[in-house]
């Protein structure tokens, strides 16, 4: 298998952790723990090493580490880990995932107070027993209780990329099913939402328990829950529930726009039906006799309420019946208005693919330029590039121009804003760059003042094009700083200064919620992928996703 070299450095990670539990020898997890940082600053493809068998080229990695790092490769797992891991309660494990817990402190909680979950750990941080171990106190039990507050809060949410892509591929199983003969998505992700709690489908088609039974036996689903003749709920491998209505078809296009929602588009529709007098509910369209309105698709029953269709994505109750009372409301951007793509990572700092790679697959996709974005120097987690690394990737850069004349393809950086909201090369350097990306990836737990002022200095750099994911957020895992984003949209807008739509599905970041706000005050927005691999392209459709949500047209689109 190709282990990417964020792979690589998560493996020998864990492995130090899990030696940390074990109460290892110190040296041995200063072993590996140096080896993650070889490899995570290693300037060569990590990939290609391992591939060529090269991988002792890198000072730091040993011969032992060298040879399990091979076991990975070629087989996909690692006995001696799988060893180490079995000794080990899984709970703890995800206890690492609480801010503030390495494999130190997770060690000891478990040899002195006993602690192998995350309920365990509770229980003891609420009798004050964390606080009472030395080198924990009190701010860190604290801050404990926190984490897991915030945990239990994710819990039973998921990533709308991660819903989306498995409700795809769960659509094409159903369509084989005999009795079926429509099913499409609905409810929450069918709105574009970033984060969802289940998969809602709607279908033409009758239930009952040999649906039912036919459902259990796809590939992926672990059981039925209800099986009625209008209703099937069913639950994937991966946690996440999925409720079926099943309706005639003369029935679909209303139980299609009902269960699409929101709740508050819906009471505003079936408010509007009611002025016309008419009932609208998810069985169909009746006039005052009870007589049934024919409706062909979801645009019908918009026209017969006196709207333009609504697109999915701005269901949400936000005076989207308003403009669509007005006529037709603008078109929302579309794939095909993106001409290039920018924010792409290489292997020349934390990406997977070579410049080669990723400028060859944006020319498949179609794309008629490409900015390539790697890390600036300050990032030193993700191998930022030195001056003399630009120099390199320049280099490489005019090289491949000359190959492809069909895409152009502009030399960008995404630069740190440090903590004092400075960049981190001087005017020389930034000179050389066709355009800069500036993000946070740092210190983000300053005050909403401070953060705001960080930024707003950023912007002041005159190189600087793009602001980069501009709240910080890590969606389920991390929340958005809290900075003045009216201060900084204004700023944006008053320099010119373009706003990222970032599209990793973990960001969707600007919040499309500020979008309507963004464009009101003048900002132009810029629809990214954030890729570190050939396949992180397509994260382009997450933030394009994002942009038809919070309502932006073509013409507000940088790229």
């Amino acid at each position: 298998m190709t282990l990417r070299q964020k792979a690589v450095v998560g493996f020998l990670n864990e492995f130090a952790i899990a030696l940390q539990l074990h109460d290892a020898n110190p040296f041995k997890i200063r072993a590996f723990e140096n080896a993650a940082r070889a490899i995570e600053s290693c300037q060569a493809s990590v990939p290609a090493l391992i591939a060529e068998g090269r991988l002792g080229e890198i000072d730091g990695v040993g011969e032992a580490i060298r040879g399990l790092i091979m076991e990975l490769a070629e087989s996909g797992r690692c006995r001696e880990l799988d060893a180490l891991r079995a000794e080990i309660p899984p709970g703890l494990f995800e206890l690492l995932q609480i801010r503030g817990l390495g494999g130190k402190k997770v060690r000891r909680l478990w040899s002195e107070l006993q602690v192998v979950d995350e309920s365990s750990l509770e229980a003891a941080c609420l009798a004050g027993r964390v606080q009472a171990l030395k080198g924990f106190g009190a701010k860190t039990e604290a801050n404990i209780l926190e984490g897991i507050e915030k945990r239990k809060a994710y819990r039973g949410r998921y990533l709308g990329w991660v819903a989306s892509h498995r409700a795809e591929a769960l659509l094409v199983a159903l369509r084989r099913l005999p009795g079926i003969e429509r099913v499409e998505i609905a409810g929450s992700l069918r709105r574009r939402a970033e984060v969802v709690k289940d998969i809602d489908l709607v279908a033409i088609g009758t239930g009952g328990g040999e649906l039912a039974a036919a459902i259990g036996a796809l590939e992926g689903v672990v059981g039925v829950e209800m099986a009625g003749e209008t209703k099937i709920v069913f639950r994937l491998e991966m946690g996440i529930a999925v409720d079926l209505r099943l309706v005639e078809a003369a029935q679909f296009p209303f139980a299609w726009l009902h269960t699409t929602g929101s709740r508050e588009h819906n009471v505003e529709l079936r408010g509007r039906a009611k002025d016309r007098g008419l009932k609208l509910n998810e069985y169909g369209l009746f006039d005052a006799a009870e007589r049934s309105c024919v409706c062909d698709d979801e645009a019908a029953v918009y026209r017969a309420l006196g709207l333009a269709y609504i697109e999915p994505e701005r269901r949400e109750g936000l005076g989207e019946c308003d403009v669509a009372a007005e006529g037709e409301p603008p078109r929302l951007v579309e794939r095909g208005d993106l001409r290039g793509v920018v924010h792409l990572h290489t292997t020349a700092s934390d990406g997977a693919n070579s410049l080669r790679e990723m400028v060859d697959a944006a020319v498949a996709a179609g794309y008629r330029y490409i900015g390539v974005t790697d890390h600036s120097v300050a990032a030193s987690y993700a191998r930022g590039l030195s001056v003399e690394a630009i120099d390199e990737q320049h280099g490489a850069i005019d090289a491949l121009q000359a190959e492809r004349p069909t895409i152009r393809i502009l030399k960008g950086i995404e630069a740190d804003i440090l903590q004092d909201g400075s960049l981190d090369y001087d005017e020389s350097v930034w000179r050389r760059f066709d355009f800069v990306i500036a993000s946070i990836h740092s210190r983000f737990r300053m005050s909403g003042e401070a953060i705001t002022e960080r930024v707003l200095s950023a912007l002041e750099n005159p190189h600087v094009s793009i602001l980069g994911h501009p709240s910080g957020r890590l969606l389920l895992k991390r929340e958005a700083y809290e900075l003045d984003f009216e201060r900084v949209l204004t700023r944006c807008a008053a320099l010119g200064v373009a706003v990222e739509i970032n599209g990793n599905p973990r960001r969707l970041d600007l919040d499309w919620r500020l979008h309507r706000r963004a464009l009101e005050l003048g900002v132009t927005l810029a629809i990214t992928p954030d890729a570190h691999s050939v396949g992180e392209l397509d994260y382009v459709r997450c933030s394009l996703g994002t942009a038809r949500k919070g309502g932006v047209q073509a013409a507000q689109v940088l790229n």
